[in-house]
């Protein structure tokens, strides 16, 4: 054998022995880790005894006529949403392995859109702890990949939805509905929507993302709906949180955003 192969085979090792070591030490990071695979924000409210509302969208075609008026209600908030401008203070915090804050940034926006191009305008940032390099921004406007329940942009049929149990959210009871995509595409969300029985609005959602990009191990989003001084309920509190990372590198993010100030755009 020519010391010219020797030394390819040679090289041909060590990178085999890098890979395996890499791939070892991932395998065990992600056993170590497997709670980011796991839900971490809960939506969950009070349990509330209303038998009456709990047997009435038991009956599937009420549950069904229920998911079709949420469709409207959360279809014409987000054409409102469009409409309207308004301040979005939001908050990130990076954690380290052991979920110590390592990294907290806040900033205040001026938010209005172009179509369903959003358009951002900072007025204030403020770094509470840390560096603030490598902290994600808000994930504003309309991401033509994602598929929410009840949205237009999702193709009819891609969810099923299921009765999970009626809870108090503010003192009121809300039913809250299961979903879940028939097919985990790009884009889509099982969790929990819970519903104002009696207008068919949107109270709060989350969803965990099921199919996710590389190394990245979580991502869920919890929004909370409300008044918004415009005499229709608009978004006001979005949380996400978000999971991944490869061998030695680990990322957490959590935003935090409070949206209010809603106004008519205007020219």
């Amino acid at each position: 054998m020519s010391e010219r192969v020797k030394r390819f085979l040679v090289k041909l090792a060590a990178v085999f022995v890098t890979f395996s070591l890499v791939a070892t030490l991932e395998w065990r990071c992600r056993r170590q880790e497997t709670r980011a695979t796991e839900p971490v924000l809960d939506g969950s409210g009070a349990a509330a005894s209303a038998a009456d509302l709990r047997r009435k969208y038991a009956d599937p075609e009420e549950l069904a006529a229920l998911c079709r008026a949420v469709q409207g209600r959360n279809e014409a908030l987000t054409a409102r949403a469009f409409r309207l401008r308004h301040r979005r203070t939001t908050r990130v915090t990076a954690f380290d392995r052991g979920n110590k804050p390592v990294a907290v940034t806040e900033s205040v926006e001026s938010v209005h859109f172009e179509g369903r191009a959003e358009r951002a305008t900072t007025l204030e940032t403020r770094q509470l702890l840390g560096d603030p390099g490598g902290l994600p921004g808000f994930p504003g406007g309309a991401d033509s990949k994602t598929r929410w329940p009840f949205s237009d942009a999702t193709p009819a049929g891609l969810y099923r939805y299921e009765l999970a149990g009626v809870e108090e959210l503010a003192g009121k009871p809300a039913v809250r509905v299961g979903f879940e995509p028939v097919r985990p595409d790009e884009g889509t969300f099982k969790g929990s929507a819970w519903v104002d029985p009696a207008t068919a609005e949107p109270v709060r959602m989350h969803g965990t993302a099921l199919h996710l990009p590389v190394f990245l191990d979580r991502f869920e989003m919890l929004v909370d709906y409300g008044p918004a001084g415009t005499g229709h309920n608009q978004v006001r509190r979005v949380t996400a949180d978000v999971a991944g990372g490869f061998a030695f590198v680990s990322r957490h993010y959590r935003l935090e955003a409070a949206l209010d100030d809603y106004q008519p755009a205007g020219p």
